[in-house]
C-alpha cells in the first residue's frame, strides 16, 4: 500500500471506479508525482498538448488562425469607421 500511495498507483486505481473524477485525481495526485512543480514550466504544457485531445494540434492552429483572422477584420472594420468619421466631419 505505501508503495502504491508513493507511485500514485493507488489514485489511478481509484480513479478507474469513478472515470469522472480521473482527470482530477490525476491533476491532484498523479502530476505532482510525475512533475512536481510544472505549473511553472511553460515548456510541460507545450508536451501535453498532445494529451488534451485527439488531433489537438491541428486543433490549436485552426483555433489560432481564427483568431488572427478576426483580430485582421476587427481591425479592418475599425480603421474604416475610423475614414468614414474624418471623411463625415470633413
Amino acid at each position: 500500500m505505501k508503495q502504491a500511495s508513493e507511485t500514485g498507483t493507488v489514485w489511478y486505481t481509484l480513479a478507474l471506479r469513478s472515470p469522472m473524477e480521473l482527470v482530477r485525481v490525476f491533476y491532484d495526485h498523479i502530476q505532482p508525482i510525475l512533475a512536481d512543480g510544472h505549473e511553472d514550466n511553460d515548456e510541460f504544457y507545450t508536451v501535453m498538448v498532445d494529451n488534451w485531445t485527439a488531433k489537438a494540434v491541428p486543433f490549436i492552429n485552426k483555433e489560432l488562425a481564427d483568431k488572427e483572422d478576426y483580430d485582421r477584420r476587427l481591425r479592418q472594420a475599425f480603421e474604416d469607421e475610423a475614414g468614414e468619421s474624418v471623411e463625415n466631419s470633413l
